[in-house]
């Protein structure tokens, strides 16, 4: 059965940052205050992403499914994750073009 990529990765960074609570985003993971007292939003940014890069994640067969639809040959996505990318390109090859936002003042 597929993993929940997402669920795993923040209930694994929860405990490595001591929460007393496995918060149920993201969002409540980056801006709880206990999480910003232990490690920097950019290292645990980092780590995340070196969790997304493990390849034993797969997608589930649904997206797999969605993103071969040809009708739809345009995808935004909001997440930092790898998996709808890796997915998109295995599916088009050198047909998909991919396009980054970095909505960084810096």
């Amino acid at each position: 059965s597929p993993v929940d990529l997402h669920s795993l990765l923040i209930r694994g960074t929860a405990h490595k940052c001591g929460l007393q609570y496995v918060p149920g985003t993201f969002s409540e993971l980056l801006y709880d205050k206990d999480v910003s007292k232990e490690i920097s939003k950019y290292n645990l940014y980092m780590s995340l992403l070196k969790g997304f890069s493990l390849k034993r994640f797969r997608p589930s067969p649904a997206l797999v499914d969605l993103l071969s639809i040809k009708q739809f040959p345009f995808v935004i996505t909001t997440s930092f994750t790898p998996v709808v990318e890796q997915t998109m390109n295995d599916i088009w090859h050198d047909e998909l073009s991919v396009m980054r936002f970095n909505n960084n003042p810096k």
